[in-house]
């Protein structure tokens, strides 16, 4: 039998939804948002939005991972109308990151991800890959991240060291940053 293992879509997904009270969002077909978002509620354990207490088209019953939900009209006539309205509904929670994301069937048929008004810091991934390991794609997610937000370095701190991927893919990421804490403090 053949090993399932998360591919690189969910490794975008997941770098992206790493962010601290950010929210992904996803211009696809709901099934594409299904696995990734029930495993970002499994690994994330903070608050997030209730779609029970607060119903939203876009959540269709899960806390994590909002989208368009694409169907088969949508590939011909494009979907950019309900993108927006996902968009406009994700900005006004004002998460710390928006992130956007187009679904490999969403990017072969252009669907741009840019939106004008004001909005959080955004990241954008118009066109993901399909068929990449799940690592790939979520260095490919933390790349975007960086390449987004992170400013120019302007000085250098003496005797400090920035750490990078801690993955909340991984089982016990939160006892990991613990660890690691522990120990920097004791250097």
């Amino acid at each position: 039998m053949t090993e399932r293992l998360p591919d690189g879509m969910v490794g975008v997904i997941l770098a992206l939804e790493s962010v601290q009270g950010s929210i992904t969002a996803m211009n696809g077909p709901t099934g594409c948002k299904y696995y990734p978002a029930s495993l970002s509620e499994a690994m994330r354990h903070e608050g997030s939005f209730n779609p029970i207490l607060n119903p939203s088209r876009f959540y269709v019953g899960q806390s994590r991972i909002p989208c368009t939900c694409m169907d088969s009209d949508d590939y011909v006539a494009g979907c950019r109308k309900t993108m927006k309205e996902l968009w406009d509904d994700s900005r006004k929670r004002q998460p710390s990151m928006l992130g956007l994301i187009n679904s490999p069937g969403a990017s072969l048929i252009g669907e741009s991800l840019d939106f004008e008004g004001e909005a959080p810091p955004t990241a954008i991934v118009e066109s993901p890959p399909p068929s990449v390991t799940f690592s790939e794609g979520y260095q490919l997610g933390v790349l975007t991240v960086l390449d987004t937000f992170c400013p120019e370095r302007k000085l250098e701190k003496p005797m400090s060291v920035n750490l990078l991927g801690i993955s909340i893919g991984d089982l016990g990421w939160e006892d990991s940053i613990d660890d690691l804490r522990r120990l920097l403090a004791l250097c």
